[in-house]
């Protein structure tokens, strides 16, 4: 008793011809490419953020060192300075290393790293 199996077939055959049909487009690729444009959106922001970061660490840790190099601080500022430093360029790394590991991985992949 198999009545309601030949029903079924007419309805999956009707779905599949909707959606091959030309003009009936999946939103499924659109949607991802559309994420995926958001989130490089996104990344590049904090990419120009963290950026802004870093030199001004940077400038931060070459004062410091003049200042100790003057006699007007203490070393202590100095090394400060340099963990400042040190923890936004990882942070700088963590940001761009997806993007450097995709290029690698995906020559095809275009990333403007600026």
């Amino acid at each position: 008793m198999h009545r309601h199996a030949p029903d079924l077939q007419p309805a999956a055959h009707s779905a599949a011809t909707c959606a091959s049909s030309p003009g009936v487009a999946s939103t499924a690729p659109s949607r991802s490419f559309e994420d995926n444009l958001a989130a490089l959106r996104i990344l590049e922001h904090e990419a120009q953020v963290q950026d802004k970061t870093v030199t001004a660490a940077q400038k931060y840790l070459e004062l410091s060192i003049m200042r100790y190099k003057g006699g007007v601080t203490s070393y202590l500022e100095v090394t400060t300075a340099q963990t400042a430093d040190l923890s936004d360029e990882l942070t700088a790394v963590n940001i761009f290393g997806p993007c450097i590991i995709d290029a690698v991985t995906r020559p095809s992949a275009r990333w403007r790293l600026e």
